[in-house]
């Protein structure tokens, strides 16, 4: 077996035998070449067997970099990668988006000079899955061109027939092999959610040993979500949820839940395809609702947690002209708060608008105009941006 040592410094590990081997802690000993490690006194080491598939990497190592000095012989196996890795995200995008009034697909409507797809397409690709799925149904033409400018590698199912959320997911798991492991289920019109969100979703998951996990939200007004009917009472009152009601369905009670269902879950992959296969269309809408397979679940034993962000924005959808409105002003808000904490003088963020994709560099300075509006282009400068004055 080998040793080598991983500085506890907060940066992410990198070696591919992260996880195959035993973990203790030790105190530092030399490193590779004999030189002592920079930062803490205590470290990480994994024992793993050369003779497992493992040979010595070719090249001179860096002590510095958090690299095994050993390299996997062959790939892993697709099953194996779905261990350590997310198996699935699937992306829902197949909604009419009939509130819009547009002959423009609602995913391809634009917060902050990038179309609300491209965001969760982002949010996933964060989660480093082993298959990417979106879902197309309503304007696919228009939606697939997107995706082969913005992630061609991406796999994309049809849902022809809009018979809701469940029914979109069977068509997205239909669409990639045999999965082993947990599926990420998110929708492609809520561009706050974040890969680091969707990251710590799973941690939860995994940490809690949840058959299924639904990020939620505390809201002043739920009127439109799904309510988050938690456990109480008796030897089940574990905090975690006992089901969710859709709007349409919820009694007067249930109405008056502020505790919101964002319809972004992690699954445990058997969970969610024997679930799918429960699911009737005896409900108000007359549709296949993913919400039900956190019932089944719960009917068969398995724990279903919340993971409650206290960002509600990473929950809000856009559904019309007014939400995409409010979503862009929030959005601009965080863009020009950040610049401003990056080095850059605004002296009006009000009358401000700086796109997602612009770059900014320190101690430049936005003067106030009637209006602003900095947009990404191509450029060898330091500051990529033009400025344009309507």
């Amino acid at each position: 077996c080998f040793f080598f040592f991983q500085a506890e410094d907060g940066i992410r590990d990198r070696s591919p035998s992260r996880g195959l081997g035993d973990v203790y802690k030790r105190q530092a000993p030399a490193c590779l070449d004999g030189s002592l490690p920079d930062g803490p006194e205590t470290v990480t080491f994994l024992v793993t067997p050369v003779d497992q598939g493992w040979r010595p990497r070719a090249g001179r190592l860096d002590p510095r970099l958090r690299e095994s000095p050993y390299e996997r012989k062959h790939p892993l196996s697709e099953a194996e990668q779905q261990i350590q890795s997310v198996a699935a995200v699937v992306v829902l995008a197949a909604g009419g988006g009939t509130r819009m009034k547009s002959r423009t697909s609602k995913l391809l409507h634009q917060v902050a000079g990038r179309s609300l797809l491209s965001y969760a397409v982002d949010a996933a690709t964060a989660l480093e899955p082993v298959h990417l799925c979106v879902v197309v149904g309503h304007l696919k033409e228009q939606v697939e061109a997107h995706l082969d400018d913005i992630a061609p590698h991406v796999v994309r199912a049809l849902q022809e027939e809009q018979k809701g959320t469940g029914h979109a997911v069977q068509c997205g798991l239909a669409a990639m092999p045999d999965l082993h492991g947990e599926v990420v289920v998110t929708y492609g019109d809520v561009p706050m959610l974040t890969g680091d969100t969707l990251t710590s979703i799973v941690a939860a998951h995994r940490a809690e040993g949840n058959a299924v996990t639904v990020l939620t939200s505390f809201v002043d007004d739920p009127t439109g979500y799904g309510r988050v009917v938690r456990r109480s009472g008796g030897d089940t009152d574990d905090g975690g949820i006992e089901r969710i009601v859709e709007q349409k369905d919820a009694t007067e009670d249930e109405q008056a839940i502020l505790e919101i269902n964002s319809g972004i879950y992690v699954f445990d992959v058997d969970t969610l395809r024997s679930g799918l296969a429960s699911l009737s269309t005896d409900n108000a809408q007359g549709e296949l609702y993913l919400t039900d397979v956190v019932g089944y679940a719960n009917a068969q034993g398995g724990r279903v947690g919340a993971y409650v962000t206290g960002d509600r924005w990473q929950t809000e959808g856009v559904n019309d002209r007014v939400q995409l409105a409010a979503m862009s002003r929030e959005m601009n808000r965080r863009i020009v708060e950040r610049w401003q904490r990056d080095g850059v003088t605004i002296w009006d963020p009000a009358t401000t608008w700086i796109e997602d994709s612009v770059d900014l560099a320190p101690d430049v300075t936005l003067l106030p105009v009637s209006y602003t509006h900095l947009r990404a282009h191509e450029t060898d400068s330091y500051l990529v941006c033009r400025l344009l004055l309507e």
